[in-house]
């Protein structure tokens, strides 16, 4: 399970409400992207949005610092999103965008379609990346070094590059009476604890 879900899992009540019942999504992916046009002019890592310059070129408010679209308070994203800002030095530049993800995601499409910059969170698979396409319209941003909140350690890397946030694997369900699990949750968590 990747740090977030793991902090979520422990938060959220641990083994006494939830039950780990193993990937139900192999190989997703999370992290921060722009578009196309600002990646090609050498937008390519977090860190070059310390730069105030660079920052302002995705400002979509006019306070002059560059907006996040990011994660929806609560969520795992957030504390890694939150710990990023703060340790790559990105606090007097970038402003994290939160709320509903949709709405954010609907206002940075719709950035984008007006041939404005844009840099946002997101994972695959989701429907965003078939709407901003990964490599067509957008690209990934590395990050300077990994850097996990709580001195976690993980493998960062994607497709060759450190995009700073561990590979999504695993889920969990609500802690049931056995009789009330379906099948699948079963086949599921017996996969699972056999590994």
């Amino acid at each position: 399970m990747g740090h977030a879900a793991s902090a979520f899992f422990e938060e959220s009540g641990g083994e006494d409400v939830l039950e780990r019942v193993g990937p139900f999504v192999e190989g997703m992916v999370q992290g921060y992207l722009i578009d196309k046009a600002s990646y090609e002019a050498g937008v390519t890592d977090i860190a070059d949005l310390q730069d105030s310059e660079v920052a302002a070129r995705f400002d979509g408010d006019g306070d002059g610092m560059a907006d996040l679209a990011g994660c929806v308070p609560g969520w795992g994203c957030e504390r890694i999103i939150e710990h990023h800002m703060t340790e790559y030095g990105l606090r007097d530049t970038v402003t994290h965008n939160q709320g509903a993800y949709n709405a954010l995601m609907a206002d940075t499409i719709a950035r984008h379609g007006n041939g404005d910059p844009i840099l946002y969170f997101t994972w695959t698979p989701y429907w965003v990346s078939g709407t901003l396409v990964p490599g067509e319209d957008v690209e990934w941003l590395s990050v300077p070094y990994t850097s996990l909140p709580d001195g976690v350690e993980a493998n960062t890397e994607y497709n060759g590059m450190n995009i700073g946030f561990s590979r999504m694997r695993c889920s969990f369900w609500p802690r049931t009476p056995s009789s009330m699990r379906t099948p699948r949750r079963r086949r599921c968590s017996r996969r699972r604890s056999s590994t």
